[in-house]
């Protein structure tokens, strides 16, 4: 069984990894490296990431991708056309599997969000009760 040190190290080597992804992906959104991020967007003009996500990109596309709605997805995402900087032309749409999918994901991270909160919790008031008998 893992000692709380253990727990305490794992939280911080997973804290540091997510950190490091973050700033990789907003650094690439910043310095427009979209070829590599987006595959559906490799013939869009390079602005359509910036024109839908607000600085700090490493970090609006969480509340950008909760805010989704289901109209917007199938009829077309505004600012991610083929000409004038993704301002016009057809737009990228979503088909349902996609949507399904999205709003899966979307459950998934508030479920393990309120779970890890509810674990490290659980964890420091064990190891409290702990030091309170001895």
């Amino acid at each position: 069984m893992a000692t709380l040190s253990q727990v305490y190290v794992n939280l911080a080597v997973g804290t540091v990894v997510t950190t490091v992804c973050y700033i990789g992906f907003g650094a690439a959104v910043r310095f427009e490296c979209n070829k590599d991020l987006t595959p559906r967007a490799w013939n869009r003009p390079i602005q359509v990431l910036k024109n839908c996500l607000s600085p700090p990109y490493s970090l609006s596309w969480i509340y950008w991708a909760m805010t989704q709605r289901y109209i917007d997805l199938l009829a077309g995402i505004p600012g991610t056309g083929t000409r004038v900087k993704g301002w016009s032309g057809p737009n990228l749409r979503t088909n349902l599997d996609g949507i399904v999918l999205l709003r899966y994901h979307t459950l998934q991270f508030k479920v393990k969000l309120k779970k890890g909160l509810i674990k490290m919790s659980t964890i420091k008031n064990c190891s409290n009760r702990k030091q309170v008998k001895k």
